[in-house]
């Protein structure tokens, strides 16, 4: 066996030093991940507290999201007559833009029963300097009845990668 040492010393010598420079990058990388996902996730939370965004060392509060429909205005509007359909999305304040779809539905009561009438979808980007609408123009109501419109925004912030939806209702006399 000493002679088998002895003929081998220096492959012995290599492959201890290399089990043991495995071993020390596998303990310190290890480490550094869960340290590293530790504060990743230290992060993530004050980034999604809501009302708050950190930046860097100055928080700053936000006011909330609303969604609403701020057009067609008043409470009733004739079968047939051009609407123009628009939702606001206020107090949107990423810096960054996003890609938000937009879904509209349209229930009518015409004769005691609401039924799906019409459904719209688009796309709209948002971003702090935008408008911030979803909306179309349309003729396509052509009954009479009680109308009750929802719209759903639906988008993913990209700071702070959480999606995010927010819906909307009014309702409508199509006289």
């Amino acid at each position: 066996m000493s002679n088998f040492i002895t003929k081998y010393k220096k492959q012995i010598f290599f492959i201890v030093i290399g089990i043991v420079c495995v071993i020390f990058f596998l303990v310190f990388t290890t480490a550094d991940d869960s340290k590293q996902s530790k504060l990743d996730l230290e992060d993530q939370s004050a980034l999604v507290t809501p009302g708050i965004i950190s930046d860097e060392n100055t928080i700053i509060e936000t006011k909330p999201k609303t969604f609403s429909i701020i057009s067609p205005e008043g409470d009733a509007f004739e079968k047939g007559q051009a609407r123009g359909w628009k939702a606001k999305l206020e107090n949107y304040e990423s810096e960054l833009d996003a890609m938000a779809d937009c879904n509209w539905k349209f229930y009518l009561n015409e004769n005691n029963e609401e039924i799906l009438y019409q459904e719209q979808t688009g796309r709209v980007i948002l971003s702090i300097d935008g408008k911030n609408y979803c909306g179309f123009t349309s003729t396509f109501i052509e009954n009479r009845g009680e109308l009750r419109v929802v719209v759903t925004i639906n988008f993913t912030d990209k700071i702070t990668q959480l999606e995010e939806t927010y819906t909307a209702e009014r309702e409508y006399i199509v006289d």
